[in-house]
């Protein structure tokens, strides 16, 4: 987006499939945008344009207003790029929430450790085919990960490392 709205005005246009044409936020809209911005934190950006937030400020004000949409399906595409650690960690307890209530969120991630601390269900994908899905633990494992990216998973102190193989994965 690159049309100076408010951040407010930018997670409202989740809300627009929801009215009728022309109509302005009813109530009801805007308690759901209040909620969606109150949970991603970005209430105090509500008067700021759009365009001169930080990326991971970007990032926070557009996963708003994909909660604003109340969609029973979240598709988001590495949402965790240009968010900081504290970030990432406040969006996957937003996701979670969602998740636990019901809604599917599914979420494209390349970094195998935020998929082995945050996912519950994975899909590895090399090229638009895919290689392995199921629980976590099982898709995100040495022996998977290995046939399909070429790197090998190693673990020490509980935390994950992933070093080139021999190259078989390419």
């Amino acid at each position: 987006l690159t049309a100076p709205l408010p951040v407010r005005s930018v997670v409202d246009l989740g809300r627009f499939a929801h009215r009728e044409p022309w109509s302005r936020p009813t109530a009801h809209d805007r308690a759901i945008v209040d909620a969606a911005m109150a949970s991603t934190r970005v209430t105090e950006l509500a008067e700021r344009p759009f365009p001169t937030l930080s990326g991971g400020e970007q990032q926070r004000v557009l996963l708003a207003r994909a909660l604003a949409t109340e969609a029973p399906v979240l598709l988001l595409d590495e949402p965790t790029s240009a968010l900081d650690v504290r970030q990432v960690l406040l969006l996957h307890a937003v996701l979670r929430t969602l998740a636990d209530q019901g809604s599917t969120v599914v979420v494209v991630l390349h970094d195998l450790a935020e998929v082995r601390a945050h996912v519950d269900r994975a899909l590895l994908m090399k090229d638009g085919v895919v290689h392995a899905t199921g629980p976590t633990a099982e898709v995100v494992a040495p022996k998977p990960v290995r046939a399909v990216y070429g790197v090998e998973l190693l673990e020490k102190g509980g935390l994950g490392y992933r070093l080139p193989s021999d190259g078989s994965g390419s």
